[in-house]
């Protein structure tokens, strides 16, 4: 009876530890560090925000005012509390840039019963800089001195 009884305790113990560990590193997975928001650039906050867990990418998005200038490409970095969530490319020549939320990162946050409280927009900001090639095929980006009224603020 006392062999039951601490078998049934280690097993629990075992299964425990297991789930811990798989919820630290779905977490992980699901939202990877990508370090702090960047200081320096043009931050706009979003003006749609459309978030739908599931198994189907590019159905959770936010829709941001693109700054005006003359660049061929804006490089963004999406950050909801200060912290990056995802960062890319995208042409500067779109009056908005849509900017889709990975379907891991959501559906984790529904799983886990986040979701809503990232529906708030004054969470999100986007941080853009204007690139331009450079003699050596390189990308040069650097703060537009040009950007549209709905900006929010400019660093």
């Amino acid at each position: 009876m006392k062999r039951r009884r601490i078998l049934t305790l280690v097993l629990t113990t075992a299964i425990l530890a297991s789930f811990s560990t798989l919820v630290v590193l779905l977490d992980h997975w699901a939202d990877p560090d990508l370090g702090a928001c960047p200081r320096v650039g043009i931050r706009v906050r979003p003006l749609d925000l459309h978030f739908e867990p599931g198994f189907v990418e590019h159905q959770s998005w936010l829709d941001f005012p693109a700054p005006q200038g003359q660049a061929p490409r804006v490089y963004f970095s999406l950050c909801v509390d200060d912290r990056v969530v995802d960062t890319g490319f995208r042409g500067s020549i779109e009056a908005e840039y849509r900017i889709n939320v990975r379907t891991r990162w959501v559906t984790w946050r529904w799983l886990t019963g986040d979701l809503a409280a990232y529906e708030r927009p004054e969470r999100w900001q986007l941080v853009m800089w204007f690139c331009q090639p450079a003699a050596n095929q390189a990308l040069t980006c650097g703060v537009p001195r040009v950007v549209t009224p709905r900006d929010t603020t400019a660093s």
